[in-house]
């Protein structure tokens, strides 16, 4: 118990950073704010002499199936109360208690008629513990010092990172899904996925060749694009300007938008470039600086072209030029002089008095219909100083992991498995993403699916598309499936997000960092290095974009950043970059 408490302590430095959603689904996306400690290494990353021991029970016996697999592996066997293919999961019936993160929208999983036709389906009784909103991490790490763990975890990926994952299971309290052919017999719908998709399995498996989560992958890309540029159709033909694509191109048509009245209410209050927080700026802005090549996974770092060595971006040149073009939009009042501190009450009160010219964002989730029918994305990535032209927020393969952990309490971790690796077949993503046919959606004649019209009835007398869908199926991020058409219902499918995300992806970075996995050592310096230094390069920005740190200071705020260590960051970087290329 004193290991397991000194673990938690340890953790809990670790995940302070990793709060935020790992988005882009179906709920309100505050940007892709994964600290350093969520893009660690590799497969092949080395224990620092602490190794992960094997579990005290033999869990061996295990079973699922749905797709390839039809009989058991040698190396596992099928508990007698279990069904390795078809439905029902369990002959008997069995009880699992699931842990799960909530939110506003959708306090109660025991009310989600999905899950309650997915119980019938399988004869798998789940007993829901309901984390309420905005407690996850205090719930998780209370489960784990008490002892009273439950079966597993749902939709907690924001606490259960790679590295928390790889420090439970040291106190062996995690279930290996990959011992002997456990992931190949009893999840044949996600081995699929992990084996066919190196990035998956290098950021998946650890060093003892162990799988403790069943991710969230992507691949529809309105999903895999985290933030999209939309700009106001009307307001452009207005201007007579042409779409934008180069960062010049983009501040003459924001000043227009500033000097004329662009909305006709005979009012100066039109704000040209907005967003709901100052992390979508960095969407936009970064990949015209060449900046952020590495993809959305990574904020901090990534690699400088020429030396082909790591970079602490905000200490690279570029940032510079980076900071005095943000600097020059703020001072002319083009850029939203509240984005460093707009509260989403601000924002949808912007967006619905039909005063924004632009912005960033995932999807138009949070604007009227009637407001974000008059955008569209723009057409190429925006083309900066030096001729850079990326488009930055893309995620890899692998959106998140932890999105479905099973601790070694779970007496049945075979059922578990199966029970979640069917939300990766087709038929099973259709169900955790539309629910029920005929109760919740229903198929187009184009093959698409859209939800009954009383869902939009619900959402047109007031209430929010979560809250209305939140009765058949899941919202929310973190979710054990893969992200792609036609099952993924998301607001980025709609047409507009759709395309813009679309019209970037000949701007991707060449090559996208997914999650990692630190040694144990690396996650440990990390934490200590990481959490300063970053909230630190936020503050500066924040302050040099204001102008309440003048550009002179620059070279101190440097200095400052290789005092706090950030050479050690940019080292252990690098050889997790090794590590995964090897």
């Amino acid at each position: 118990m004193k290991r397991i408490i000194t673990s938690i302590i340890a953790v809990t430095l670790m995940v302070s950073m990793l709060l935020t959603p790992l988005s882009g689904c179906r709920k309100k996306d505050s940007g892709d704010t994964s600290s350093a400690l969520d893009v660690g290494s590799s497969e092949n990353s080395l224990p620092d002499n602490e190794s992960i021991p094997e579990e005290s029970k033999d869990s061996s016996a295990t079973s699922n199936g749905n797709s390839s697999a039809g009989t058991a592996s040698s190396s596992v066997k099928v508990p007698d109360n279990m069904n390795l293919t078809g439905f029902p999961i369990a002959k008997k019936t069995v009880k699992l208690k699931i842990m799960v993160d909530t939110s506003a929208a959708q306090p109660d999983f025991s009310k989600v008629k999905m899950f309650q036709a997915y119980e019938k389906m399988t004869n798998v009784k789940i007993e829901w513990i309901n984390i309420p909103s905005g407690n996850t991490r205090t719930k998780v790490m209370l489960a784990f010092a008490s002892g009273e763990l439950p079966d597993a975890f749902l939709k907690c990926g924001s606490v259960l990172t790679n590295s928390t994952q790889y420090s439970f299971a040291k106190d062996n309290l995690l279930y290996d899904m990959n011992k002997g052919d456990r992931l190949k017999t009893f999840a044949p719908n996600f081995y699929k996925f992990y084996s066919e998709n190196n990035d998956v399995k290098k950021s998946m498996t650890f060093a003892n060749n162990a799988v403790y989560s069943f991710p969230q992958g992507v691949e529809a890309i309105p999903n895999k694009v985290a933030g999209k540029l939309f700009i106001n159709k009307g307001w452009l033909k207005k201007s007579g300007k042409k779409m934008p694509e180069t960062i010049d191109e983009l501040y003459d048509v924001l000043v227009y938008f500033r000097d004329n009245d662009m909305n006709g209410n005979g009012k100066s209050d039109e704000i040209p470039l907005s967003a709901p927080n100052y992390n979508y700026i960095t969407y936009m802005l970064y990949g015209a600086f060449g900046l952020g090549n590495r993809g959305v996974h990574s904020r901090y770092v990534d690699i400088d072209e020429k030396t082909g060595k790591t970079r602490l971006i905000a200490a690279s040149v570029k940032y510079k030029k980076y900071l005095e073009f943000c600097n020059k939009l703020y001072n002319e009042k083009l850029l939203d002089n509240n984005i460093f501190t707009m509260t989403d009450s601000q924002y949808v009160a912007k967006q619905a008095g039909g005063k924004v010219g632009m912005f960033c964002y995932t999807n138009l989730a949070t604007i009227p219909d009637e407001i974000g029918n008059q955008f569209e994305g723009i057409t190429k990535a925006l083309k900066g100083p030096d001729g850079d032209q990326i488009w930055y927020p893309v995620r890899s393969k692998l959106h998140s992991t932890g999105a479905f952990v099973i601790t070694n309490a779970c007496k049945n971790p075979e059922i578990a498995m199966r029970w979640a690796d069917y939300f990766y077949s087709d038929e099973g993503n259709l169900l955790y993403n539309y629910g029920v046919e005929g109760v919740s959606h229903v198929k187009n004649s184009d093959g698409t699916y859209k939800f009954v019209r009383s869902v939009y009835d619900v959402v047109n007398n007031g209430l929010t598309f979560d809250a209305a869908v939140a009765t058949h199926v899941a919202v929310g991020g973190s979710n054990p499936i893969i992200t792609k058409e036609p099952y993924f219902y998301g607001r980025e499918m709609d047409p507009i997000p759709n395309k813009a995300a679309n019209n970037m992806t000949k701007y991707f970075p060449k090559e996208i960092w997914p999650t990692f996995i630190f040694t144990p050592k690396e996650s440990s310096t990390l934490s200590v290095i990481s959490t300063e230094l970053e909230m630190y390069i936020d503050k500066m920005a924040a302050s040099f974009i204001t102008g309440k740190e003048k550009m002179s200071g620059w070279d101190a705020y440097v200095k400052k950043l290789y005092g706090m260590r950030a050479q050690e960051m940019l080292d252990i970087y690098a050889a997790a970059d090794k590590r995964f290329k090897s």
